[in-house]
């Protein structure tokens, strides 16, 4: 029951303790939008482009074997009533095998496209930091602050480095 009251006093006051220090430091600060500069840097881009590359060969194989399982699927609808039962069953479980390796295939290919979605993801991350830390070092910013985390509400444009960042990035090529 303790550990509920404090909880529920430190969610409370917790916010009203961050408006305080807020108010109390001093200090250059700037925003920028990882988000926007993922999706709008040609650096984005071109992972997004190596990835899909990378993939389109598989994609390809999986999408031919969902239309082979959606065919046998038919067929064995279609079949149904002038096989016998022997054969039915046998047809039945000769699709249903083919349609769980389908699927097993498309988790397989799932996993592996999030890997290195998220590794190129970290890559370009990295490069971004080092960005911004170059552009804070320039214009003097003490703090930079990603804008889309929980509890940001609002920043002047004036602030806003996210298309100085782009703009770098832009002069880097995904390796």
């Amino acid at each position: 029951m303790r550990v509920v009251i404090v909880t529920l006093l430190l969610m409370f006051l917790s916010p009203a303790l961050t408006l305080a220090e807020a108010q109390t430091i001093e200090g250059k600060l700037a925003t920028v939008d990882l988000q926007k500069v993922l999706q709008d840097s040609k650096y984005g881009n071109q992972a997004k482009k190596q990835l899909e590359k990378k993939f389109a060969g598989d994609q390809k194989k999986l999408e031919q074997t969902r239309d082979e399982v959606m065919k046998a699927k038919a067929d064995l609808q279609k079949q149904a009533a002038l096989l016998s039962k022997d054969a039915l069953e046998k047809k039945a479980e000769s699709v249903q095998k083919k349609e769980r390796d389908a699927m097993r295939a498309m988790q397989d290919f799932r996993e592996r496209l999030q890997l290195e979605n998220k590794s190129l993801v970290e890559k370009a991350l990295h490069e971004v930091e080092a960005i911004v830390q170059a552009i804070a070092k320039e214009k003097g910013y003490d703090f930079v602050l990603e804008k889309n985390q929980p509890g940001f509400l609002y920043s002047s444009r004036q602030i806003d480095i996210t298309d100085s960042v782009i703009k770098e990035l832009n002069k880097k090529k995904v390796q």
